[in-house]
């Protein structure tokens, strides 16, 4: 069985080649239809080729006939063979999850991409990193009451069907798009339709019922009692667009997403008293978590007479997820995310140039939202209908803590029309950009934490946060009302020229990037060039010299003096009253210094060959990024005498990455009865770093522990995720006419790796016999700050994912369409990640059901 999986997999790989050879020899009429023609004219004059060997290009059509999880943006990327995801995405214990998952480029880090959607910023940088760490499935941010407000890098999650267009750019990025030192993955929403009335509305369903879920601790997992284990989940997504032309110029849409998941949940040991005074045992106490995620969008377009393109469109994008403190009685807080975008754009073509022009308003952030106001820690005690744990009793939460960014956005583009010099044909385009950002955190008002202690004598005579004769708070921990505010101010101009020689194409360009945040200037290169080598377009050679700065990245600013504690306490008098609070002091006091920070940068190398082969182009790429100045911490002293956390730029990473990749020359090829098209790619990444995805700066410890023993420190390591050294990916889309059926295949094949962790970010001290026990063998005699690794690995595996797509006509046009994605076809127990005694896997073979109304 195993040999006909592996001869199925060579020979799905080897059709699509094989078929258009075949094609190419009988000399077969391609049969396209005009728009995609003029959709891929416009894509492929629009850059040159030196540039198109670093982008992937996916039309509405690609799209609808992807296989998907949960719709979005990212979904889309798993078949580049220069993209890598995290290990946490996709496991078979966190099915319920609906958040995009998170992709990085060429072993940069995924917090440093560059999103856009319809030409604005899609970034969410106020604290991107948290929100995707590898603890943040079991302990997502507001699970303590310090934590900042965390979203991901998206700040709004945008479903795939609200798309027209997207272009990955991952080497060789023109000097046009700026702020990132991974990729770049600019999305364009659909446009309305000038010609006709249509509309759709659709439903898509998958729940536990419907997935393989493997496992290695099923008891545990069954037991749903930590966040990330999720036995039980429904997930469901609803869909409506309206299309509506007012005249032959001009045209409005409206679209709505929601996409819906409730996820089974019980508190390990909350346990509650019957009338009779029992308890209802342990993991008996249940909720429901729930994830949404809506986009609402309403654009319209106008085409007046003097030939200018007018688009406007309003998006509304909020998702939120709900999760429960362990053990805690109305313990509930939710994630709220997302925001509000108004943007306008104008395309204006004149004798000898063109030129677009965007104006755009952003509202977006993150906000915690608690159930209660304040947490309370009491003792267990007979007219307390519940117990959190052995003598304990929690209640309530932490307020309102809420993050948000503002941004007024106005860019311009200058296109010239193409003019010569002499024998050299030069196209010259230019653009500037003014962004205002205004981010700021703030906590509405102070919250309490109250800890209790048995006093059967206590008398509380009208003190607050006591009961007579059984106890009274004694500690509280006051997180008290903040708000703190930054600008972001960004500004930027870019100026490139494509120039043609005979055979030989240059592209030179320049961008200058202005942030106040960091208060620099900084300047960076754009240069590629590709050579036509017998002048038939049969052979090319590509080469190119970039470099690439990152964005900013506001959390540490922000979150100055968000974890700042004060303490009060009290004592219980002899007389059984309570004194006054007092003892304050502060605790966890947290500052930070970014004044000496500087903008870190990637510089990049690239180098390749394109070849014609049976009418398919085959490219073979290398891409080296040598990372440098990226954001590390260590601590200090002030002149106070009070401990800081000084950001530097001590970060940096090197990575090598080489791929080949074939797709047909023409976007698809016709057989008759099935029109195929079809992209293979192969891709071999290693990359090094002094850090991993964590803020504190490991390179300046001498020592680390590593299995239990002491050893000096590595200079440079693998990174901790995002990492696998190569993988091999296919997308094959067949479609059949005359039966209305498309089926779309991704295949990708990831090989495992092993690498080291730490659990600990910030080290442990080794000072003798106040040593930690656990690390006192390993430490010795040495004395210093050192880390812990242990080893870990992810494992090689083969998913492959089927898309069926059936329209079945009902009247005038109209059409019932039913889609079916199946994914991880095989059902393979892939190794997402083992470290610690601890096994996650892929989900197994799960479906999602469609179905849609078109009109």
């Amino acid at each position: 069985m195993q040999k006909t999986k592996i001869a199925l997999f060579v020979s799905t790989l080897m059709l699509p080649p094989m078929m258009a050879w075949a094609e190419e020899i009988q000399s077969q009429t391609e049969d396209f239809s005009d728009d995609v023609l003029v959709l891929d004219e416009v894509l492929v004059k629009e850059s040159s080729f030196s540039q198109q060997i670093g982008t992937q290009r996916l039309t509405e059509k690609d799209i609808a006939a992807m296989p998907s999880t949960n719709g979005n943006i990212t979904d889309l990327l798993k078949n580049n063979v220069n993209v890598r995801f995290s290990s946490a995405g996709d496991n078979s214990t966190s099915g319920g999850e609906i958040k995009p998952n998170e992709v990085s480029f060429h072993g940069e880090q995924y917090y440093n991409n560059n999103f856009i959607v319809n030409g604005m910023s899609n970034n969410d940088n106020i604290n991107p990193a948290a929100a995707s760490s590898h603890y943040a499935d079991t302990a997502p941010a507001g699970r303590n009451a310090y934590d900042l407000p965390a979203g991901g890098t998206q700040s709004f999650w945008i479903n795939s069907k609200l798309v027209k267009s997207i272009e990955v750019f991952d080497s060789n990025i023109s000097a046009e798009h700026g702020r990132f030192t991974g990729g770049v993955i600019d999305v364009a929403l659909k446009d309305p339709d000038l010609e006709k009335h249509a509309g759709m509305v659709g439903y898509r369903v998958t729940s536990e019922r419907l997935a393989k879920m493997h496992v290695d601790d099923n008891k545990r997992f069954e037991a749903a009692t930590a966040l990330n284990m999720q036995p039980k989940f429904t997930k469901q997504s609803f869909d409506l667009m309206l299309n509506q032309p007012l005249s032959d110029k001009a045209a409005i849409r409206f679209s709505y997403s929601r996409t819906a998941s409730d996820i089974q949940y019980y508190h390990p040991t909350l346990q509650t008293y019957d009338m009779n005074r029992q308890l209802s045992g342990t993991g008996t106490f249940a909720n429901i978590q729930r994830r949404s995620n809506e986009n609402f969008m309403l654009n319209g377009i106008y085409l007046p007479d003097n030939g200018d393109l007018w688009r406007a469109a309003i998006t509304y994008a909020p998702n939120k997820s709900k999760y429960y403190k362990q053990n805690v009685v109305n313990g509930a807080y939710t994630n709220v995310g997302g925001g509000f975008q108004f943007d306008l754009e104008w395309e204006k073509t004149f004798e000898k140039f063109k030129m677009k022009t965007k104006a755009g308003y952003k509202h977006s952030g993150n906000r915690i939202e608690h159930e209660e106001d304040h947490f309370y820690r009491y003792m267990a005690a007979d007219y307390l209908d519940w117990m959190s744990q052995s003598g304990f009793a929690m209640f309530g939460g932490y307020g309102k803590n809420t993050s948000t960014t503002t941004d007024y956005l106005l860019k311009q583009k200058v296109e010239l029309n193409e003019f010569d010099t002499g024998a050299i044909s030069h196209h010259l385009k230019m653009g500037w950009e003014v962004k205002i950002t205004q981010a700021e955190n703030k906590r509405d008002n102070d919250t309490h934490s109250y800890y209790y202690k048995y006093a059967n004598n206590v008398i509380c005579n009208g003190a607050e946060q006591c009961i007579d004769y059984s106890q009274y708070a004694y500690n509280d921990q006051i997180f008290e009302a903040r708000h703190k505010k930054v600008r972001d101010d960004a500004y930027a101009f870019f100026i490139e020229d494509r120039m043609n020689w005979k055979n030989l194409e240059l592209i030179t360009g320049l961008r200058a990037d202005y942030n106040q945040f960091l208060g620099k200037l900084n300047f960076a290169h754009r240069l590629s060039a590709s050579y036509d080598v017998f002048g038939d377009e049969k052979t090319r050679l590509f080469t190119g010299l970039n470099r690439y700065y990152a964005n900013s990245m506001l959390t540490n600013k922000l979150r100055q003096g968000a974890s700042d504690t004060l303490r009060v306490s009290r004592t219980l008098n002899e007389d059984g009253t309570l004194s006054e609070w007092g003892n304050a002091k502060y605790s966890y006091i947290s500052r930070y210094d970014v004044s000496k920070l500087k903008n870190p940068y990637s510089d990049e190398i690239v180098g390749g060959i394109a070849q014609d082969i049976f009418g398919s182009l085959w490219t073979l790429k290398w891409v080296h990024r040598n990372s440098r100045k990226s954001f590390r911490s260590s601590y200090d002293v002030n002149d106070a005498g009070q401990s800081i956390r000084v950001y530097n730029n001590s970060g940096w990473s090197k990575s090598d990455s080489y791929s080949v990749e074939v797709e047909p020359k023409n976007s698809e090829h016709d057989f008759g009865i099935a029109k195929l098209k079809y992209t293979i790619g192969f891709s071999y990444q290693r990359s090094k770093r002094n850090y991993n995805y964590t803020e504190t700066d490991d390179s300046t410890y001498e020592y680390m522990i590593y299995n239990d023993r002491l050893v000096p420190a590595l200079g440079g390591a693998k990174p901790n995720d995002f990492a696998n050294p190569w993988t091999v990916n296919a997308t094959i889309t067949t479609e059949f006419p005359k039966i209305r059926l498309t089926w779309g295949q991704s295949i990708r094949f990831v090989a495992g790796r092993k690498y080291i962790y730490t659990e600990n970010g910030s080290g442990i001290q080794c000072n003798g016999s106040s040593t930690i026990a656990a690390y006192r063998e390993a430490c010795g005699d040495y004395v210093g700050q050192v880390q812990v690794y242990k080893d870990a690995y992810e494992g090689s595996h083969l998913l492959w994912d089927w898309k069926f797509s059936y329209q079945q006509p009902t009247i005038k046009g109209q059409y019932i369409q039913l889609d079916v994605d199946i994914n991880n076809v095989l059902n393979r127990r892939a190794v997402a990640k083992s470290a610690g005694g601890n096994t996650v896997y892929k989900m197994g073979r799960n479906y999602y059901l469609g179905a849609s109304y078109n009109w």
